[in-house]
């Protein structure tokens, strides 16, 4: 799955734009914008200025502001859990008796299962995640197809406009999709195997 920096990255250079022209569109310096991309905060002075950035970022790219900020959030716990201290080694000269190896692996097999039983309801009442990096909403096109691109999780089942689209085995996805004369609505939707749902509109003209 793309990292959201990954995904602000990819719409950055499919619109051509350099870190340079950004930079001076948003007021934010080269560096700092880079470091969004790569998934690098140690040089930001504090997290409030990191989400700043990302949130104007986002909103000059066309993004929808809370679903990039998700992605970030979700990010953020992981490393969080990556940084948790392991474990201390036990202490030399400490006497391991069966009854103590028993008491352990019990309480070790506990947690696993506690540990299984809440993922699985994490799983089972959350949503899939789904990202339309491409088209933004509310657009005028003079072209009769436009591609859809985005992410969602590679295990969910993806829809637009009803029709059922494959991603590859990282969750992408990028598919021309042909418009009419006027308004056009495209609905992606995304459905986990337990059937809960996410999903976003784009709504756009063809002007021919």
């Amino acid at each position: 799955m793309m990292t959201f920096g990954e995904i602000l990255k990819e719409k950055r250079l499919e619109k051509k734009l350099t870190l340079e022209q950004v930079e001076k569109a948003i007021k934010i310096r080269t560096k700092f914008l880079r470091s969004i991309e790569e998934n690098d905060f140690k040089s930001f002075e504090s997290t409030p200025t990191l989400r700043g950035f990302i949130r104007n970022y986002t909103s000059f790219l066309g993004f929808s502001i809370p679903q990039i900020m998700a992605f970030y959030r979700r990010q953020s716990e992981d490393r969080q859990q990556n940084l948790l201290p392991h474990p201390a080694p036990i202490i030399a000269g400490f006497k391991i008796t069966p009854q103590l190896v028993t008491i352990f692996t019990v309480a070790l097999l506990l947690i696993f299962f506690i540990g299984f039983l809440i993922s699985q309801y994490l799983a089972f009442s959350g949503s899939p995640v789904l990202s339309v990096s491409y088209p933004p909403d509310n657009i005028v096109v003079n072209n009769p197809q436009i591609d859809v691109i985005g992410t969602s999780d590679p295990d969910s089942t993806l829809q637009i406009n009803n029709q059922s689209i494959r991603m590859d085995d990282k969750g992408k996805f990028k598919v021309t999709i042909p418009l009419s004369a006027g308004l056009n609505q495209i609905t992606i939707r995304a459905t986990n195997k337990y059937q809960k749902t996410s999903s976003v509109t784009r709504q756009l003209r063809l002007e021919q």
